[in-house]
Order: structure tokens, then sequence, then C-alpha cells
């Protein structure tokens, strides 16, 4: 059939026309149509048109279908759009799932537990959590202690400062009782460390300042592979001074020691062994309780309260004969723990030169390790007295996530008990701690409430007698997380409380001291430590002491080429110049001048002074190539 208005040809039965868009009836005329006068005749379209045409209007409109719910391209290519912004809404809502999910794990599997698990199970879980994490910073604080005690193949380097001021200056005045205090001279002095300690010896530098005026530095080698001990004090010689570390200076015996104890850090638990350890083995009393309790609650510390769920059981001689039993047969089959221990055992000198060998030194440890346990299986009657006093109940409470926020032990009889309570809550930011610790009726307490973020508090806090403050402390930034890593960081502000002013007295030198406040600045963490400590009376500061300790690699021992001998040292040492170019120093540094005649009048006093140098060294053999002088007269200085 053809379109009554354009006379294209169209599908028999077609209500619309594909070309022009001519609602037709469905019976269109099959005859040429004529274009009306005045109007231009449509262009013939070829072949390959005609079909495209007639493929489009099959595509758009189907025979019998009204026009008014006919699709339409543009209604196509609207779905199409649709249904991609459905997916990938879809995809999106599945990863903020996934992250919530991730974030809010151990809240999703502590709600788990706590609801289909029986308190018992529940209880387990808890436990077993809170002891995988212990472990953990266990392990993290042994590591960080097995690497700042390290002595082989590392440097160690210490500078100690103290600074005095003139209020801390009077204060000892007034404890002299007008008179002049002996340091009153003194404004500041600076001790510097720095030693390395290897299999080819030991060597060590130090410096002392006092007021700013360098006193006294020295360095020493002691080399095995030379056989030697040189030292240097440029005070005395710019020339090192050697001596032949012969046996009489004990020096083999003293590093034969120091190769042991390398020998033994070698043979320490690692890190991982010690975190497996500890997991495994502070679970066992978790399996030995049987009948636990299960509440709601809310619990306060400090006025920050936070809803928890409450774990109750007792602790009886069963439970603890159980847990005994249970670990005596787990040491006994841990092939772990007995490989950590004959490592130990195996240690090189470990038994001396005549002693037990490394299979002895293991069962004897053996035996000892296991036998108050043994004790406590087999004579549970004769131990029951003893564990009559740790029978009691236990509290833990649980927070949404399944953390351990507070505990309560109660054990002992009534007239005998002790209770210990340490709570940790937390609401919105902030925090509230009490950690007390009662025994019958006489208690102690450090409780308080601050701000945490990111783990770091600022807020104030009590040390408590019986309800009487000894001390106020107030922290800053202090990272109470890196406590169970073993480390300290942030800032400490402690000020003498009620308790502690009665304690002192009502005297004017006590009641000096009781104005006293002191500031602690801690960062305590891995190969650096630093702990700085300044006292004030109110705002004023009298004195400061510093403490800073570096770990780093060891250094290469190196002699000197040019080492005076024994027969050189009188060509080198010139006792008067030494003695005046001492004193000029003390004179510098600020000294009374009663101090400075006292020097000059008795030059063993300098001798004596650098005797302190040389005595790390060796023993006084060794002291007496530097200082010839005998039986010196100290005065009444």
């Amino acid at each position: 059939m053809r379109c009554s208005k354009c006379g294209q040809e169209i599908p028999d039965g077609s209500m619309v026309c594909g070309y022009c868009g001519e609602k037709l009836s469905g019976e269109a005329s099959t005859a040429p149509v004529t274009p009306e006068a005045g109007t231009a005749p449509e262009p013939a379209m070829t072949q390959e048109a005609t079909q495209t045409a007639e493929t489009s209007a099959d595509q758009q409109v189907s025979p019998g279908v009204p026009p008014e719910i006919a699709d339409t391209p543009g209604e196509k290519k609207k779905k199409s759009h649709l249904g991609r912004i459905a997916l990938i809404v879809i995809l999106a809502l599945v990863v903020v799932l996934g992250v919530i999910g991730f974030i809010f794990r151990d809240v999703f599997a502590n709600f788990y537990h706590r609801t289909f698990d029986s308190p018992e199970k529940y209880f387990r879980y808890v436990q077993n959590r809170r002891i995988d994490k212990a472990a953990e910073d266990i392990a993290d604080a042994y590591e960080s202690w097995i690497q700042s005690g390290k002595l082989f193949s590392q440097s160690h380097d210490v500078t100690v400062t103290f600074e005095m001021e003139d209020a801390f200056k009077d204060l000892l005045e007034l404890a002299e009782k007008g008179e002049d205090p002996y340091f009153s001279w003194l404004d500041s002095f600076t001790v510097h460390m720095q030693n390395t300690l290897s299999e080819e010896g030991i060597a060590m530098e130090g410096d002392l300042t006092i007021n700013e005026v360098d006193l006294l530095s020295f360095v020493s080698i002691l080399n095995l592979d030379e056989n030697m001990i040189c030292m240097q004090i440029p005070q005395i010689t710019e020339e090192f001074i050697g001596v032949e570390a012969d046996a009489q200076y004990g020096i083999e015996r003293s590093m034969e020691t120091y190769k042991n104890l390398k020998n033994l850090y070698e043979a320490l638990p690692t890190k991982d062994e010690v975190k497996k350890l500890v997991a495994r083995y502070g679970k066992v009393f978790a399996e030995c309780i049987d009948e636990v309790d299960r509440d709601s609650d809310t619990l306060t510390a400090e006025g920050i309260s936070q809803n928890c769920t409450v774990l109750e059981f007792d602790i009886d001689e069963d439970v603890i004969t159980e847990a005994a039993e249970r670990m005596l047969d787990m040491i006994k089959e841990d092939e772990e723990l007995e490989s950590v221990l004959r490592r130990l055992c195996e240690v090189e000198g470990l038994g001396g030169e005549d002693g037990p060998d490394s299979d002895e030194i293991y069962e004897k440890m053996m035996d000892t390790l296991v036998k108050g346990l043994e004790k406590a299986v087999e004579n549970k009657e004769e131990l029951s007295s003893a564990m009559a006093a740790l029978n009691g109940s236990a509290k833990l409470y649980v927070a949404s996530n399944g953390d351990v926020i507070g505990t309560k032990m109660t054990s002992g009889k009534k007239g005998q008990q002790m209770v210990v309570k340490d709570y940790l809550t937390r609401s919105g930011g902030k925090i509230g701690y009490e950690l007390t610790v009662d025994v019958n009726g006489i208690n102690v307490s450090l409780s308080g409430n601050g701000k945490e973020h990111g783990g770091k508090v600022t807020g104030e806090f009590a040390l408590k007698v019986i309800g009487t403050e000894y001390l106020e402390i107030e922290t800053s930034d202090f990272d109470i997380n890196a406590i169970s890593r073993g480390e300290l960081k942030g800032r400490i502000h402690i000020e003498p409380g009620v308790g502690l002013t009665r304690l002192m007295g009502n005297s004017s030198m006590t009641a000096s001291y009781t104005k006293t406040n002191l500031d602690l600045e801690m960062d305590i963490k891995g190969d650096e430590q630093m702990i700085a400590i300044t006292a004030n009376d109110r705002d004023e500061r009298l004195f400061m002491v510093r403490v800073e300790q570096k770990t780093g690699k060891a250094r290469s021992l190196e002699i000197p080429e040019d080492v005076a001998m024994n027969e050189d040292i009188d060509r080198i040492l010139d006792d008067e110049k030494i003695a005046d170019d001492l004193i000029e120093a003390f004179e510098e540094a600020g000294l009374p001048d009663e101090v400075v005649e006292g020097l000059r009048a008795n030059p063993g006093m300098v001798s004596q002074l650098y005797n302190l140098c040389a005595s790390l060294v060796g023993g006084s053999d060794f002291n007496s190539i530097f200082y010839r002088m005998e039986d010196p007269d100290f005065g009444d200085f």
C-alpha cells in the first residue's frame, strides 16, 4: 500500500507512515498519488534508501500496535541510559557497604557472637581476641627492648644535660641554713658519651662541658687484634698514649663475656615466636571457665559512660588446677617451646668452662619450669589454703566492638579481700579512666578524664590514697596506645596534692618544696629515646635534666698510626702544664675562687679528675702511666 499523503510505498496495514508520520486507517490507497498543485514533487528515492526506510519503519512501528504506546528511538535511548545509571548505583552501593563492613567488622563480628553464642563461647571469643592483641603488643615491646639493649655491632650515643636556675640555688641555700650552697657557681653541665662494641674491641668517646666551657674530653680504644689499649685526652696531649693489653687487665676475659652475651642475644626468641607463645599459653585460662553469666550494663569512669556487655565468672581451686594441668601438658608436648629453650641452652659459655652441657641445662630449665605446675596439680589439697587466697570472681566489661573496656577482680575471703578495678571508657571523643587497688578498705587510685584524638589524651588525673589527693597529673598529647608497645610519648605535668603537702609538714623548707611542680616530656621509641624533666616553683623554672640516647650501627675500630707507648710517656707529659691548663679551664667555667686556689695548692686533685677518665679503660696500672703523683695532698678542700 501507499501513504495517502506522501505517496511512499509502506507495508500493508500500517497505522502510521514511516516517511512522513501521517496517521493512516490501515487501508491506504494503492494508486499513485498526485502531488497537490503548487507543491514540488518529492525526490525519488533509490532502491537502497527505500529499503532502509522500510526497515526503519518496521522497527519503529509494528502492525497493530497503537501509536500512543509504540517505542520511539529516543525512548529506547533513555532506557539504555537508565540501565547504566542503575548498574553504577548498585556497584557504588556494594563498594560503600564493603568499606563500612571492613571498618565495622569488629562490631559485626562481636554482634554475631554476642547474639548467637552461649555466654561461655562469647567469653572465650572476647578473651582470645584480647589475648591476641596483648600478644602482638608484647611482641612489639619485646623487639624494641631487644634492639635497644643489643650491645654488639651497635653504637650507643648518650647525652645528659643539666641546667640550674638562680631560684633553685636559693632553695639550696635555704637547705644549707643560710650558708652559701656548694654548687652556687654551677649553671649547667653536659656529659656526652659514645661507645661501640664489636668483635674487634671497644671504642669510647666522652666529653664534659661545665657552664658551656669544654672542660674534659677523651677517646679510648681497646683493639683485640692489636692487643692494645690507647687513649687520647686533648687537654693533656694531642697524641695517643697506649699500653699493651696483657692478661693483667682482664681484657680477654671481659671480651669473652661480651661475646657470650652476643651469642645469647642471637639465641633469644624472635618476635614471631614470642607472639605465638604468649597467645598460645595466654588462652589456656579462658578454656577452663565453663560457667559465665552475661548481662547488659553501663560502665562509668569519672563521669564518662559507655554501654557494654558484662561477663561475670568465678575463679576457684578447680579452675586454677585445670589451667595448671592443661598448661603442663602443653609444655611437655610443645615442640616450638622446646626449640626456643634448647637454642638458649646451647649458647656458648652459658654453663661455664667446666659446667653442664646444653642437654643438662635444658633438663634443669624444664624441671624448674614444670615443678610449680606439677605441685599445683599433684598437691591440690596441700595448697588449698594458698589457692583460697586466689579464689574470687571477675567481671569483664565488653564494648560493642568486642574490646574489653573494664575489668573488676575480687579475690580472698571477707576481711582479707583485694579488689582491683581497671576502667577505660570512651564517649564522643572523651575518655574516663579509673585504676583502683583496694586491700581491706585501704585503696590507692589513679583516675581522671580528658579528650582523646588519634590515641593521644589531654586531660587531668589524680593519684589518691584513701580518697586524698597526693599528686595532680595533667597530660598533654600523651599517646596511650604507645604504652602497650613498650613506648612512651607525650607530656605530663605533676603537682603535689593536699595529701603530699600534709605529709611534708609545715617547715619553711618543706613548704617551699610543696610549691614545686614537674614537667615531663617523653619520646621513647626504637632507636631514639628522650626524656626531659623540668622542675618549677609555680611558673618559675628551677632546673632541667634531659637525657637522650641514640642507637646506630657500630663503627670500625682503627688504631692511630702514632701511639706513644710506655717509654715515651715522659716525653709527652708535663704534669705542671697539665695542672695549669685544667685549673685555667675551671677558672673559665666559673668555679669559686676558693675552689680554684684549692686546686692550685693541691695539684693531686687534678690528677684524680683525669683518673676518672682513665678508669673507664682499665685498672690502676694503666692509670699510673698518666699520673705519677703519689699520695696527693687534698688539704681542707
